[in-house]
């Protein structure tokens, strides 16, 4: 009997290991995943702000330059 029962236990651990590393990686995939793309949307709002900042910072400087020019030349 001994014998006989302690396959079966040992199948059925090893169905869960299985089951459990499967979970584990499944878990750890998503999470990395998730990482991605939360890193990839701060970068894409990071560009978006430094691009509207330098395009604010360009009309701001054009529009002081046309000024200065204007009131230079009149």
């Amino acid at each position: 009997m001994q014998q006989s029962t302690t396959p079966s236990l040992l199948s059925q651990t090893n169905k869960v290991v299985v089951v459990v590393v499967v979970v584990v990686v499944v878990v750890v995939v998503v999470v990395v995943v998730v990482v991605v793309v939360v890193v990839v949307v701060v970068v894409v709002v990071v560009v978006v702000v430094v691009v509207v900042v330098v395009v604010i910072v360009v009309v701001i400087v054009v529009v002081v330059v046309a000024a200065v020019t204007v009131v230079t030349v009149s």
